[in-house]
């Protein structure tokens, strides 16, 4: 059928659009290249040659996540699919580094590990969080992949958390730091709700406790042969320490024995 002609102006191809078209043709060739049955040499070879490309066209670091959202899209209903999410979820990691790295810097992860699993990470708030404010290292692709691994086998409430399994260092010290964040906020059960409230010195005692007793997240103790550092004498007594200052807060009245 010859050309026929239309009373409309054809749509307009936007500099995001073609874009966005190119991140799918980098995804749908970098699919192909992973999955292949090439040598190593040969699979690192083709997809150093692919982000080169890429990197040419400015689609690489920073600037690929407007990309990569729209690809998110584009690709819906494929990713449910787990096998090819976890292709997806590499080819993020691989756009995202900058020009001549291997790895990515935390401010960038953390976007990229919003954009990827967003839905699938009930930890991914305290997860991002944890890595921008404490983590200044950058982001390895064995810790990327690892991150996946532990958001789809590790519950919600960390009670199946294996404190002896292979994971990154970077895991062990989240988990531990969402241990005591939680330790921390059984605070707010120990103290009484109105903020004027008089505490004796013997409820101080008691609020702390409890707190030291209590069963925070399932799954926290540290066992023999943990990667994680036992919690000591010395650990037990600055986190005693530590909330009994947040106890004191409060408006005390002390007894007459005193602590």
């Amino acid at each position: 059928m010859g050309w026929q002609w239309s009373p409309y102006p054809p749509p307009r191809t936007t500099a995001q659009d073609l874009m966005d078209n190119r991140m799918l043709e980098f995804y749908l060739e970098f699919a192909d290249i992973v999955s292949t049955d090439d040598s190593q040499e040969r699979i690192k070879a083709r997809l150093n040659a692919l982000f080169a490309y890429a990197d040419s066209r400015a689609l690489t670091g920073h600037t690929s996540l407007d990309g990569l959202r729209q690809l998110v899209n584009d690709l819906h209903w494929e990713l449910l699919d787990a096998r090819r999410f976890g292709t997806f979820y590499r080819f993020v990691f691989f756009m995202c580094r900058e020009k001549g790295q291997k790895s990515l810097t935390v401010s960038i992860a953390v976007d990229a590990w919003r954009l990827a699993l967003t839905g699938r990470f009930r930890l991914l708030d305290q997860w991002c969080e944890f890595v921008r404010m404490h983590h200044r290292h950058a982001i390895t692709e064995d810790t990327w992949r690892q991150v996946l691994e532990f958001s789809r086998v590790v519950h919600e409430d960390l009670s199946n958390y294996d404190p002896e399994g292979a994971w990154p260092v970077l895991v062990d010290e989240f988990v531990d730091h969402m241990y005591r964040s939680s330790s921390c906020s059984c605070i707010a059960e120990a103290c009484v709700c109105d903020p004027s409230a008089v505490l004796s010195s013997s409820e101080v005692l008691d609020a702390t406790s409890q707190l030291n007793r209590a069963n925070t997240l399932p799954g926290m103790a540290a066992t023999a042969g943990s990667k994680r550092r036992r919690k000591d004498t010395n650990d037990e007594v600055s986190l005693s320490r530590h909330l009994k200052r947040l106890l004191l807060e409060k408006p005390l009245l002390m007894s007459s024995g005193g602590f």
